[in-house]
């Protein structure tokens, strides 16, 4: 704890507080690095959804829990076909980043447009995967409260 020796002195290390507080960089670019890795791991493996739903094939003729033909290449190539979980080599997971989506917002999204479309085509086929579901925004909402307590309280 500062010992301020004039009150002007406490107020501009407040504003300081405060301005960090308000700074993206230093609250959102938190949130949103901590929410990647939880979204990964809710889709490689848990195999679900954002609404929380497991990932499913549409395909009836069935090798483990994917169509027949592409189970049965993952599982000669030494990939797990017991749930969906949207690996194959990894380029669309590895591809899948935290950033700035504008000078005071962060999001979430895919550097390439090659992995975007793939990501795009798994959501025509299996529905909603690559938005945070709920408790993963109320994860990322406790991550920017901390944040802005911790800027608060220099």
């Amino acid at each position: 704890m500062s010992n301020y020796t004039s009150i002007k002195g406490f107020l501009e290390v407040q504003i300081t507080n405060l301005t960090n507080a308000m700074n993206p960089d230093k609250v959102l670019r938190q949130a949103v690095v901590t929410l990647v890795p939880e979204m990964k791991n809710r889709i490689q493996q848990d195999g679900k959804k954002s609404d929380g739903g497991k990932i499913t094939s549409p395909s009836t003729d069935r090798f483990g829990a994917y169509s027949a033909g592409y189970g049965k290449k993952r599982s000669k190539n030494g990939r797990q076909v017991n749930h969906i979980d949207l690996t194959f080599k990894n380029d669309m997971m590895r591809d899948l980043k935290p950033g700035p989506t504008g000078p005071m917002s962060y999001g979430v999204g895919f550097l390439s447009n090659e992995q975007r479309k793939i990501a795009g085509y798994n959501e025509e086929n299996f529905g909603v995967i690559f938005e945070p579901t709920e408790q993963e925004l109320k994860q990322s909402l406790v991550t920017i409260n901390k944040a802005i307590q911790k800027e608060l309280s220099r």
